[in-house]
């Protein structure tokens, strides 16, 4: 299996919150395989095109390994908490905007310092040995903005 920031994917599997703890505490504040973000919007076309082509993007840096997105996390890796987001509603707001789509999961992972209601999401962008594009469509969402 491959390895990535020293776990093999089935110990990923198996240790989300080891993951999260060593991105807050060892890891540097972003990389082509960590990125943080306090909040993502699926409900706007705006949130949406933003998540995609970071999706995209991470991605096509990182073939060989996953990435992450860790949700509800400033930048300077402060835990703020995300509502719940259920995957299909993830799935359903990145289907059909990207060409050669990497598998792409999301969790709600509880942390000691947030309320019940609140969680760190994770996105795992796993392993796409073709090169990740954003379809036509996606631009649609994005005229007039930046």
């Amino acid at each position: 299996m491959s390895k990535i920031i020293g776990f093999t994917a089935g110990e990923i599997m198996l240790s989300r919150k080891k993951l999260i703890q060593l991105a807050l505490s060892e890891l540097p504040s972003e990389t082509e395989y960590l990125d943080y973000k306090q909040q993502i919007d699926l409900a706007s076309d705006k949130g949406r095109a933003k998540l995609i082509k970071l999706i995209a993007a991470m991605s096509n840096s990182n073939p060989q390994g996953m990435s992450f997105i860790i949700v509800g996390v400033t930048d300077q890796k402060n835990v703020i908490g995300a509502s719940f987001i259920d995957d299909a509603k993830l799935q359903n707001a990145i289907r059909g905007y990207l060409e050669s789509s990497p598998k792409v999961r999301y969790e709600n992972v509880t942390h000691d310092q947030l309320p019940q209601d609140k969680f760190i999401g994770l996105i795992t962008i796993y392993p796409e040995n073709s090169v990740c594009r954003e379809s036509k469509k996606i631009w649609k969402l994005c005229q007039g903005s930046t």
